[in-house]
């Protein structure tokens, strides 16, 4: 989470910057980060159904159109 007092917000960025770098490929890296969350605390229902929809919407994103 953006507010984590135990990881700071931008290691999760330049995890995502390194990955980018060693891809050969092209594809996206999904990063999703909450403003509220942070390590170890528990989400609320609301969050975690708003979590798995941009996980499912970056999914479909992502699939080769059907010919």
């Amino acid at each position: 989470g953006a507010n984590d007092p135990r990881v700071a917000p931008w290691h999760s960025r330049k995890m995502v910057a390194a990955m980018r770098a060693a891809q050969s490929a092209e594809a996206p890296i999904l990063l999703a980060t909450a403003e509220d969350g942070g390590h170890g605390l528990s989400s609320g229902t609301s969050q975690l159904v708003a979590q798995l929809t941009d996980l499912a919407a970056f999914f479909v994103w992502q699939l080769p159109a059907a010919p």
